[in-house]
């Protein structure tokens, strides 16, 4: 800062930074935080020349103070993010086989992505309601790349790309948003061979495969290219196959649901739980499923006759 001048940094409510110069009682900076989140604790360190942070949702932040080149102005630069609260985790995802970021959301509409040896959390926005859902595609030609899913309460899905060897707050893009579900996303999943396309479930009770491409920028995506009614009560997970070919769906009605990944034509339903489907996943050798449930039974499917 101005050695020459003194400054009063005050924190808002809805997580906005402003600077007033004292000695002409100007507001000289404004800066939003995208977490909307109020700010309850700020202080400036002088020998980092840095301003830190910590809002509502207690996560801890770095700015780096700093001139505008030609003037008597500064700005402020997010470089660190520390998440001191995660609250409940409600699902995650690690980036394989770097394994060296974790994909997480946290009871927020804030997307986050942690280093895993330094703690390291940096937050991503776009969704206005808490994020329910993740699926991670990585790129086999480059481990450091891949795409990435988010499903929230706010009835739509986000595709991120990232790479993790870009700076700090610019590994995650946000290339394009899905709407047309009509309740929460309950569960997001890319097909695992060659991610040409995804699958999502939702409270709707519907099923809806959506096609990927490579987005230049920012586009929004208003109709599915497939969708089906699936269940009579809430979807709680999808997964696709290891060869693109089948999608599989649980719900609270007990029941497991095989689907044509071509045209959505139903293939199979698997019964037995007795009480509402929670988790499903395919093995590898697509010949088996392994399936969760609220009747705290784990059970193991065979299918080749299906």
């Amino acid at each position: 800062m101005n050695s020459q001048k003194s400054y009063l940094v005050i924190g808002g409510a809805l997580g906005t930074l402003a600077v007033l110069d004292l000695s002409s009682l100007k507001i000289i900076l404004k800066q939003k935080d995208m977490q909307k989140s109020e700010l309850s604790f700020l202080a400036y360190l002088p020998a980092d020349n840095t301003l830190l942070t910590c809002n509502m949702d207690q996560n801890l932040c770095y700015y780096r103070v700093y001139n505008k080149e030609d003037s008597k102005l500064f700005e402020l630069e997010l470089y660190q993010n520390r998440c001191l609260y995660l609250d409940e985790v409600i699902d995650i995802k690690v980036f394989k086989p770097a394994n060296t970021h974790a994909l997480l959301c946290s009871n927020s509409e804030t997307l986050k992505l942690i280093e895993l040896e330094t703690g390291i959390c940096e937050c991503y926005h776009g969704h206005t309601d808490i994020i329910l859902c993740l699926d991670i595609f990585v790129k086999k030609d480059n481990p450091l790349q891949s795409y990435c899913l988010t499903g929230a309460k706010d009835n739509s899905i986000r595709l991120w790309e990232a790479d993790l060897s870009r700076d700090f707050g610019r590994k995650l893009v946000c290339k394009a948003a899905f709407s047309g579900h009509s309740q929460n996303i309950t569960s997001v999943f890319f097909a695992p061979k060659k991610a040409g396309f995804f699958s999502s479930v939702s409270q709707d009770n519907t099923l809806k495969v959506w096609k990927c491409k490579n987005w230049e920028s920012f586009e929004e995506v208003t109709s599915a290219e497939m969708t089906v009614m699936a269940h009579q009560k809430y979807i709680n997970c999808v997964r696709i196959s290891p060869n693109d070919k089948v999608i599989a769906t649980s719900s609270q009605d007990k029941h497991i649901k095989l689907w044509d990944a071509n045209n959505l034509h139903h293939r199979a339903s698997l019964t037995g739980h007795r009480k509402g489907v929670w988790d499903i996943q395919f093995n590898p050798s697509e010949q088996v499923m392994v399936s969760a449930a609220g009747d705290n039974d784990i059970r193991i499917w065979n299918l080749t006759t299906h």
